[in-house]
């Protein structure tokens, strides 16, 4: 296991997107059928949840790279899930 510290820079959220994905294992749906079997977990589910996957730049002003952050991730830092906040979106 690796782990890195460093400081947010930036959310790229123009390279970010959000995914269907099971709500057990957050593998992506791939997108036949009506329900959902997902092959990773063998979780059997009525419906997929919107996951995120969102690009940040960490580091100096000089000195950055680029981390993807899924659904977990994002969570910790906005205290909201890519499916609470799909649901607002559509209730607007």
């Amino acid at each position: 296991m690796c782990v890195t510290v460093a400081t947010l820079s930036k959310l790229l959220v123009a390279n970010g997107w959000i995914y269907d994905g099971c709500p057990k294992c957050n593998k992506k749906d791939d997108g036949e059928g009506s329900s959902l079997f997902c092959v990773e977990c063998g979780n059997k589910s009525a419906s997929t949840v919107a996951k995120f996957c969102v690009d940040v730049r960490v580091g100096q002003p000089n000195e950055y790279a680029i981390f993807t952050l899924w659904d977990r991730e994002c969570y910790a830092l906005i205290k909201e899930t890519a499916d609470e906040i799909k649901q607002k979106m559509i209730n607007e």
